[in-house]
């Protein structure tokens, strides 16, 4: 998969090549403080990071806008 938004690579990056470090994911922040469009862009990598990680708590480090986006997804 070809991503060309910086963050999103480093998404797929760890979906697809998880930390070997012998214990498990427990905690991610994602983080898009830039504008709507970008953490829009965000939304997906984080529903795959949600399919990959079940058990992980995920948080989220956005504008105030941003938020909004997010809260009802």
């Amino acid at each position: 998969m070809r991503c060309k938004n910086a963050l999103l690579r480093f998404f797929v990056k760890m979906i697809q090549s998880p930390p070997k470090t012998g214990t498990p994911v427990k905690k991610i922040l994602a983080v898009s403080t830039t504008a709507l469009g970008d953490t829009l862009w965000t939304m997906p990598a984080i529903q795959s990071l949600r399919q990959a990680f079940p058990d992980a708590y995920i948080a989220a480090l956005m504008s105030p806008i941003g938020k909004q986006a997010l809260e009802n997804n």
